[in-house]
């Protein structure tokens, strides 16, 4: 898999790191698959990848937790169903929780422009009548 680059993602937080805490948490007693949903991220392969995971064989209790952006929401949305839609064909039992929560807003530098000012002719020549 790829890593991401150290430059220029610095003051951007990553996806995943909300969610840490609870995955951290999780993780004893559970075969967790954390997965996020972006713009460029297609419903069939995260369906796919979902259902595969819930399907394994593991000595702990698969689930998904997935996450995602406010504007990719309605896709996670889409994917969740589907993979619940796709578990109670093969007559299995699912289980659903959600977690909304709204993300302190990034510090940002302030930009101060600097402005320069005309002087007046007075002022250039000393404020001296001639």
């Amino acid at each position: 898999r790829s890593r991401p680059s150290p430059s220029g993602n610095a003051s951007k937080p990553a996806l995943i790191g909300p969610h840490e805490a609870i995955i951290t948490q999780l993780q004893p007693k559970y075969n967790v698959l954390a997965a996020s949903v972006i713009s460029s991220t297609q419903i069939r392969k995260r369906v796919t990848q979902a259902i595969s995971h819930l399907g394994s064989t593991s000595d702990l209790p698969c689930v998904v937790l997935l996450h995602a952006r406010t504007a990719d929401v309605c896709k996670m949305i889409t994917i969740v169903e589907q993979c619940k839609r796709l578990l109670r064909e093969e007559g299995k039992t699912c289980f659903q929780y959600n977690e909304m929560f709204e993300l302190p807003e990034a510090k940002r530098k302030d930009l101060i422009e600097e402005t320069v000012l005309e002087r007046s002719r007075d002022e250039e020549n000393g404020g001296e009548d001639e």
